[in-house]
């Protein structure tokens, strides 16, 4: 017996945006949470895998 329902809604947008931000104030390493999330995906900085981000094309 399956406990998950299908979601027909989008994969981001405000519900996302809100789940973030809860998750985000109510943690014990908020401030360090929030440098982190500004790295992600950055130059530089940390890569999220499951993204669909592009990458930039290194320069020879």
């Amino acid at each position: 017996m399956s406990h998950y329902k299908p979601y027909n809604g989008p994969a981001a947008g405000w519900g996302a945006l809100i789940s973030v931000t809860r998750n985000w104030l109510g943690s014990k390493n908020a401030i360090s949470n929030i440098r982190a999330m500004l790295k992600t995906n950055q130059d530089h900085g940390l890569d999220c895998p499951g993204c669909a981000w592009g990458k930039r094309l290194k320069k020879a």
